[in-house]
C-alpha cells in the first residue's frame, strides 16, 4: 500500500488536534426577543454552572396590547429547561445570583429584591439600585442608594453600616469590598468599616463610559486592576496603562502608550496567566499580549487571513489559557477563541457575539442563531438564541522564546525550569503551571540532563 507523506502542515494539524480543547453545544435556549448592544455581560452563570440568567423583554397576558417590561429568564444547565422569569434591570450588574443558595437579588426602580428562581418566591426587599453584588461566601449583599454603598445581611434580612461613597464592583474577599467612586477606586474592610487601599493619584479607573452602565465593570482580575494614566474620561483614550495589585498596594506592571478602547473588556486582564490583551492600533489581525511577569510584550495573535475585523472586546478563561474575542467589521460580529500560549485560533463562531464564561471555565455562552418552535409557531434568525458551549479543557501547552533543548524541575519538584522560563507547578483554575521568578540563590535547585546545574 502506498505511503502518505506526513507533510509539516499535516503534523501540526494533527498535534493541534490532538491537544486543542473540545467545543460543543450543550443547549440553544430561546426564542429571544430584545437586542442589545454593548459589551455586558447579559448573560451571568451560577458559581455551580448549574443555571444561568439572560436578559429578556417579557410579557403580561397573551393578549396582542399585553404590557412588556424588562426582565430575566432563568435556566437549568445543561437541560436547558426553563425555571423562572422576573422583572428587573437587564443592564450588567442589574441581577446576581448567590455563590451559596438557589437564591438571585434583582433591582428594578429603586428597590432590591431577593428571589428564588425555582419556586417564584419573593424573601427580602429593601432601597437600592444597581450594581448588585453577593460576598464570596453569600452572607453579604452590596449595592447603593444615590451615591451611598448599602449593604444587607441576607440571614439576618437588616443593613449593614459601613460609612463609604461610590459603587460596588466586587467582593475580593467576605470582608473586602472594591468600590469606585468617581475615577478612584478603594478598598473598604467591611467588617471593621477601614479603608484599605485607595487608586493612586494620577491615575483614571477604566470603566464603562454607558450611561445605562455607571454601575458597570472596571478592568480587573482578581486582585489585579488596570488604571490609566491622566484623566481620561473612564480611562478609556489612548496612553499609559499600569496594573496594581490593589491588596499589596504594588504596582506589577506598566505598559506604555496603549490605544484608545471602547470597553472595559477591550482590555482584557488575567491574573492567572499574568497577560494583558489589547488590539493593535495599526494591524487589525493583531491583537498584542503583554506578560506581566516579564514586562514585555509577547508573541502576538495573528488572525490566520486578514479580514479587516479587529477585536471589540475579549474575556479570558478563568484559567487564563483562552481569550474568547468579539470581533467586529462593520455591522458583523463574530467570536473567536484563542490559545494564548501557542497563538492559536481555537475556533471561529460566525453571527454570535457577548462570549461570557462560567466560573469554571466549562461553558461558554453567546448570542447567536437560532430556530424555535412556539405555540404560536417557529421563529428563526440571527441573536435570537443564546447558546451554550461545552469547552473540554486541552493538555496544558506553554510558550518559550525558543526551541526546548532540555526540561528540569527543581528538587522538591514544585518548579519546572526550561530555555530561561520557571513555572511553578500547582493545579489553580485550570492551569498546571504558574509563571513565577527565581534569583541567583534558587538557580542551585534546578537540576539539568545529566546531573548538571541549571542557569
Amino acid at each position: 500500500a502506498a505511503r502518505m507523506k506526513v507533510a509539516p502542515e499535516l503534523r501540526a494539524e494533527a498535534i493541534q488536534t490532538a491537544t486543542g480543547p473540545g467545543l460543543r453545544v450543550v443547549c440553544k435556549l430561546g426564542p429571544r426577543s430584545l437586542h442589545i448592544g454593548g459589551e455586558g455581560p447579559f448573560v451571568v452563570f451560577s458559581p455551580d454552572g448549574g443555571m444561568i440568567a439572560t436578559p429578556e423583554t417579557l410579557f403580561e397576558g397573551d393578549d396582542p396590547q399585553r404590557r412588556s417590561f424588562d426582565g430575566i429568564k432563568v435556566w437549568d444547565l445543561p437541560s436547558g429547561q426553563l425555571l423562572g422569569q422576573a422583572e428587573c434591570s437587564y443592564y450588567s450588574g442589574g441581577f446576581a445570583l448567590s455563590p451559596t443558595a438557589l437564591l438571585m437579588a434583582l433591582s428594578n426602580k429603586g428597590k432590591v429584591r431577593l428571589w428564588e428562581p425555582k419556586t417564584g418566591k419573593e424573601t427580602l426587599s429593601f432601597p437600592g439600585n444597581a450594581p448588585l453584588r453577593f460576598s464570596p461566601e453569600g452572607a453579604l449583599l452590596a449595592a447603593r442608594v444615590k451615591k451611598q454603598i448599602v449593604l444587607w445581611d441576607i440571614q439576618g434580612q437588616q443593613p449593614v453600616p459601613v460609612p463609604a461613597a461610590g459603587v460596588p464592583i466586587a467582593f475580593l474577599s467576605a470582608e473586602e469590598l472594591l468600590l469606585r467612586d468617581g475615577e478612584r477606586l478603594s478598598v473598604w474592610n467591611v467588617k471593621n468599616r477601614q479603608q484599605t487601599y485607595t487608586s493612586p493619584d494620577g491615575w483614571t479607573a477604566i470603566r464603562s463610559a454607558f450611561p445605562s452602565e455607571a454601575g458597570g465593570p472596571v478592568a480587573r482580575d482578581g486582585s489585579l486592576i488596570a488604571l490609566r494614566r491622566g484623566r481620561s474620561l473612564a480611562g478609556l483614550d489612548a496612553g499609559d496603562v499600569a496594573i496594581w495589585d490593589i491588596r499589596s498596594g504594588r504596582k506589577v506592571a506598566e505598559v506604555s502608550t496603549v490605544p484608545r478602547v471602547s470597553y472595559v473588556s477591550s482590555l482584557p486582564l488575567s491574573a492567572s496567566s499574568g497577560l494583558l490583551a489589547f488590539q493593535d492600533p495599526s494591524k487589525s489581525q493583531v491583537i498584542q499580549l503583554f506578560d506581566l511577569s516579564a514586562g514585555k510584550l509577547r508573541r502576538p495573535l495573528v488572525t490566520p487571513s486578514p479580514t479587516g475585523a479587529k477585536m471589540d472586546f475579549g474575556r479570558f478563561n478563568p484559567g487564563g489559557t483562552i481569550l474568547a474575542v468579539q470581533e467586529m467589521q462593520e455591522s458583523r460580529r463574530a467570536v473567536r477563541l484563542w490559545d494564548v500560549e501557542t497563538g492559536v485560533s481555537l475556533a471561529y463562531l460566525h453571527d454570535q457575539d457577548n462570549p461570557v464564561w462560567s466560573n469554571d471555565g466549562r461553558y461558554l455562552a453567546m448570542f447567536g442563531p437560532g430556530r424555535f418552535t412556539t405555540p404560536g409557531g417557529s421563529s428563526s434568525g440571527n441573536r435570537i438564541a443564546v447558546i451554550v458551549y461545552e469547552v473540554a479543557t486541552a493538555p496544558p501547552t506553554y510558550q518559550t522564546s525558543s526551541p526546548i533543548k532540555a526540561v528540569t524541575f527543581s528538587s522538591d519538584g514544585r518548579r519546572l525550569a526550561a530555555q530561561g522560563n520557571v513555572w511553578e507547578v500547582v493545579e489553580r483554575q485550570g492551569r498546571r503551571l504558574h509563571p513565577t521568578r527565581i534569583t541567583t540563590a534558587d538557580r542551585g535547585d534546578f537540576l539539568a540532563s545529566g546531573g548538571r546545574l541549571w542557569a
